[in-house]
């Protein structure tokens, strides 16, 4: 507040907002730091999969667009094929500004799939990742539980030889 009334006091102003870190002490963000370890591996471990998925996207983005351009034209505000991709690209993010609309019946056909599309597209890359997710989280159960097994063998196998030599030595005493 000072700087409005004295000039040359924008310092105070990056002091203020460098107290705004305290913000996250009390968000206690650390605690989330494994959580946030498991995340970020799915993520990383479905890269793949997702970068084919927008391109598949990209696509689609392409495709829609050039039939809106042809089906609607410039008439109806689609006056070039740039124009129509931003158009698609709001579509398919299920925004809507409603600057571009379509006015004839394949058009608005059309735009009722889009809808549909933008949808699922929303919910596949969720899918994907929960999906990597689950599947990280079955390996580390099936690797302790493996390790557990194995352990649990030796652990057996050891008592059995400790019997073994035990009966051995009362068998010589005989």
């Amino acid at each position: 507040m000072l700087h409005f009334f004295f000039t040359g006091i924008h310092c105070f102003t990056i002091i203020c907002s460098l107290r705004l870190i305290r913000v996250f002490r009390v968000l206690n963000i650390s605690t989330f730091e494994n959580e946030s370890k498991i995340l970020g591996k799915a993520l990383r471990d479905s890269l793949r999969k997702i970068e084919i998925f927008l391109y598949i996207v990209l696509v689609i983005v392409v495709i829609i667009s050039a039939m809106m351009y042809f089906i609607e034209g410039a008439e109806h505000g689609f006056s070039l094929t740039p124009k129509s991709i931003y158009w698609a690209i709001v579509m398919l993010t299920t925004v809507r500004y409603g600057d571009i609309s379509s006015q004839t019946g394949l058009g608005q056909f059309l735009v009722s799939t889009v809808m549909i599309i933008g949808y699922a597209i929303i919910a596949v890359p969720a899918g994907i990742v929960s999906a990597e997710m689950v599947r990280s989280k079955t390996e580390k159960c099936n690797k302790t539980k493996n390790g557990q097994a194995v352990v649990q063998k030796m652990i057996m196998s050891l008592f059995i030889v400790k019997n073994a030599v035990k009966n051995l030595m009362l068998f010589k005493k005989i």
